[in-house]
């Protein structure tokens, strides 16, 4: 039985799928897909592609990619996707993907993520598999559960990548980008896998509040324990630098 709900936002899904489908007819002539090289995607080889029009999904051993228009990508191995900019939904079925992003990295296993990448930050949303990311210039590899988005943004002076909390998103938004990624008679998978994610994200929604508070309580404690442990360094390298001045003072009789 579908909620109202979830009929409301298929719906609209199927009205955003319209009016692309009424665009493409008007650009019907334009070439959909540039790769470089040519044919490049049929090859086992590096393959630089870009969507100029409609969308368009290939595939690299069991990973399915699906790329809006305007996005561009590069299929390094079977197993490693390069995200260069645009609205990007990458699917592992047996096999786990790695993504790389101006960024940072995010992979992929058991599941579908949807990657949102401009100029100034990559939005990653996990539509209901196992995702980890690692943002650029950070050692720790972080989980993204199912249901919850997050995003990485400009790299700092120090190399690193600013990032956030993983938290709930608006579904209205999310599927006008969702429904972007399949074509008019792909509507029922869309269908499917919208209804599929639908429980992460409520899911993710009672999750978030007291996974949130509990992340933000341990780096306060943590960044107090590190203020704390830097007071203490402090002191003693005062104390040591005033033992000093005074071995200074008296070697040279100034007391």
């Amino acid at each position: 039985m579908i909620s109202s709900a979830i009929r409301f936002f298929l719906i609209l899904a199927c009205s955003f799928m319209q009016v692309r489908v009424h665009a493409a007819e008007v650009h019907s002539r334009a070439v959909e897909v540039i790769e470089e090289p040519q044919h490049c995607l049929k090859q086992n080889i590096e393959c630089a592609v870009h969507v100029k029009a409609h969308n368009f999904m290939f595939k690299m051993n069991q990973v399915e990619v699906r790329a809006a228009n305007g996005s561009s990508v590069i299929k390094k191995t079977p197993h490693l996707l390069v995200v260069a900019r645009g609205e990007v939904a990458v699917k592992a079925y047996e096999d786990s993907c790695e993504i790389e992003t101006l960024f940072g990295k995010i992979n992929v296993a058991k599941g579908s993520v949807l990657l949102e990448v401009t100029d100034n930050q990559v939005r990653v949303t996990n539509i209901g598999a196992e995702v980890t990311y690692q943002p650029r210039g950070e050692s720790k590899t972080l989980e993204l559960p199912k249901g919850l988005m997050n995003e990485m943004g400009r790299v700092n002076s120090q190399g690193q990548a600013k990032t956030s909390y993983p938290r709930s998103m608006s579904l209205g938004p999310l599927i006008k980008v969702w429904s972007g990624l399949f074509k008019k008679s792909e509507f029922s998978i869309l269908k499917d896998e919208f209804e599929a994610f639908v429980p992460h994200w409520r899911a993710g929604l009672e999750f978030v509040g007291p996974w949130y508070l509990e992340t933000v309580t341990r780096e306060i404690a943590e960044f107090k324990a590190e203020q704390e442990r830097l007071r203490k360094l402090k002191a003693i390298r005062e104390k040591e630098e005033g033992y000093y001045r005074e071995m200074f003072r008296r070697k040279n009789f100034l007391d």
